[in-house]
């Protein structure tokens, strides 16, 4: 996860990054590149608006972000009947972490167009390293170490490793390649602000990146109908969503049997997080963002994090009520 000030390390650490090229003889473009397709979609754009607002869910969360200390917004969705709740949902938000989301459909779409090798080797070198004190696996390899590139996206999305993440963007050719696919869906609010000159005043205000609640929905919703980049490729896409390390907070909101793709995010002045639920009743999407929080500890019970995890909760239970099953907190906090 992002942490503290690491936005200002990350931007200055991946200004000398350049795209590394497959190792030689490394056995590249073998025949697991299943995600090499032509059949590609057109469009994915956010998601259109609410047919109608679930007023019932809406009373249950409105007053969470009520007594929050700090911005917040909140995108629900049921993607069975198309209800809705939207509180601020299409404010301006930091992304944090959740900026990998675009950064792992602008690499398929690379893949998809023959530019990048999931299962090639590619080399770490020391323009890729961020040296920060977070939870960063892959900038404790050795350098020159050849790893394949389908499981530098696994440490980006699973773990949330930063600097498989500026690796990535750098192998995609840049933050500008996720904003044009983004631009090109239809996406007004989110993108990804790193290492773009034009873009550096904006850099300062929200960091890495920047959503609103519905578009990170729409993102996830969009892969989950297999509408980015391919059916196949979304499907690689969710199937990567799917394995989060990072479970206190709305994972832990469902049980553990029920599968749901998850991106979250943090920084000093923000949580956030957006997961999408195969729940029993039906799938639905939760996005949650906030900024200028108050409470910037980095603890389990953070009021961000907290009021994250009792939303996710609320929300399972409230689809899905003959369900008998309570989180291990229940009643606790």
């Amino acid at each position: 996860m992002i942490r503290g000030n690491l936005y200002i390390r990350i931007a200055l650490a991946a200004a000398a990054a350049i795209a590394v090229m497959p190792a030689a003889h490394c056995g590249a473009r073998v025949a697991a590149q299943t995600t090499q397709t032509t059949q590609t979609t057109q469009t994915a754009p956010p998601l259109p608006a609410d047919a109608k607002e679930d007023k019932a869910l809406r009373a249950l969360i409105e007053p969470l972000t009520k007594a929050f200390h700090g911005g917040v917004g909140v995108y629900v969705r049921n993607l069975r009947t198309g209800a809705a709740v939207a509180i601020n949902a299409d404010d301006t938000f930091p992304t944090a972490s959740m900026v990998k989301v675009p950064l792992l459909i602008a690499l398929y779409d690379q893949v998809s167009k023959g530019r990048l090798f999931l299962d090639s080797l590619y080399t770490f070198n020391d323009s890729t390293v961020i040296q920060s004190d977070d939870d960063d696996v892959m900038g404790k390899m050795p350098l020159g170490t050849k790893i394949p590139l389908r499981k530098v996206a696994f440490m980006m999305e699973a773990f949330s490793d930063n600097t498989a993440s500026v690796w990535i963007q750098s192998l995609i050719g840049g933050s500008q390649v996720a904003n044009a696919w983004l631009e090109q869906n239809g996406y007004t609010i989110t993108r990804d602000n790193s290492r773009l000159a034009e873009r550096r005043t904006i850099w300062r205000k929200w960091g890495w990146g920047m959503m609103s609640p519905r578009e990170m929905a729409s993102l996830l919703v969009n892969i989950r109908n297999g509408n980015v980049v391919s059916t196949q490729a979304s499907q690689e896409m969710y199937n990567l969503l799917t394995h989060s390390y990072w479970k206190d907070d709305a994972l832990s909101g469902i049980p553990p049997w029920v599968q749901a793709a998850d991106k979250s995010g943090w920084v000093t002045a923000s949580r956030g997080e957006t997961i999408l639920v195969n729940a029993p009743n039906g799938d639905y999407v939760i996005s949650v963002a906030t900024k200028d929080i108050q409470d910037t500890s980095g603890g389990y019970n953070n009021e961000a994090t907290t009021m994250i995890r009792h939303i996710s909760w609320i929300v399972y239970h409230h689809y899905n009520p003959k369900d008998s099953w309570r989180p291990v907190w229940f009643g606790k906090n």
